[in-house]
């Protein structure tokens, strides 16, 4: 944009900040996106006001106008489609597909501080039993109990997924300073308030923490804890 000298020329490159602002917006997460958005916007104006390009006060406007508002409108629709493809229906809770997308930005976050990344798979006891017994409608309505309450034990910052049947799984960045953890808090309230749940835990310290090697660990901890039927045990 810097270098043209005509506006038929600077309103065509506005093309690519446009679309690049719709990415900012449906991939990133609100608060960062917004600011992205702006800082692009910023750089655009600031570009067209160091070309040679002839212009008038509206041009600053308009380039305004056409980065954010692509950004507020396809963008947050696309947002709300990625949303969508990343929601488990029945519980509202992320599915498999948003488990990768957040956790993975969790890590990123997780990196640059001394924090101790903690995976668990939950499962629900005897669930066949409920659905065999008092139909699939009760099972699903004990799905989302379970889910609702369990999202209001987790701290703020945990990612909390529904990954398919009645396996759940959680991810939280503990400080490492911070004792007890929200993780073994977290475990604790569990195993007091829904004691016909078996889980597995798996931890690392953030800076070389695989979300996929602890969720691994994690799942044979669970299945090694219901296998000893004991029903709320915490496999490590």
């Amino acid at each position: 944009m810097a270098f043209h000298v005509a506006i038929t020329a600077e309103f065509a490159c506005l093309i690519a900040p446009m679309f690049l602002a719709m990415y900012l917006r449906a991939f990133y997460p609100p608060r960062r996106g917004a600011i992205l958005v702006a800082t692009l916007a910023l750089a655009s104006v600031v570009a067209l006001a160091i070309s040679h390009t002839p212009r008038f006060y509206i041009d600053y406007l308009i380039f305004v106008v056409a980065i954010v508002g692509a950004a507020e409108s396809f963008g947050l629709v696309m947002r709300t489609l990625v949303n969508a493809a990343c929601t488990d229906p029945l519980t509202r809770l992320i599915n498999r597909a948003g488990w990768e997308i957040a956790t993975a930005d969790l890590l990123d976050r997780s990196r640059s501080a001394a924090s101790t990344v903690t995976v668990m798979v939950l499962d629900i006891d005897n669930f066949k039993t409920i659905n065999d017994t008092h139909g699939h409608l009760a099972g699903d309505e004990h799905l989302v109990g379970r889910a609702q309450y369990w999202r209001k034990l987790a701290p703020a910052n945990a990612v909390l997924a529904r990954l398919g049947g009645d396996e759940f799984a959680v991810c939280i960045a503990d400080d490492a300073n911070l004792a007890p953890s929200n993780s073994d808090q977290f475990v604790a309230d569990i195993r007091l308030h829904t004691p016909d749940t078996s889980i597995g835990t798996a931890s690392a310290p953030g800076a070389n923490a695989d979300i996929a090697a602890l969720f691994a660990t994690a799942d044979a901890a669970l299945y090694d804890a219901k296998r000893r039927k004991l029903p709320g045990a915490l496999g490590i």
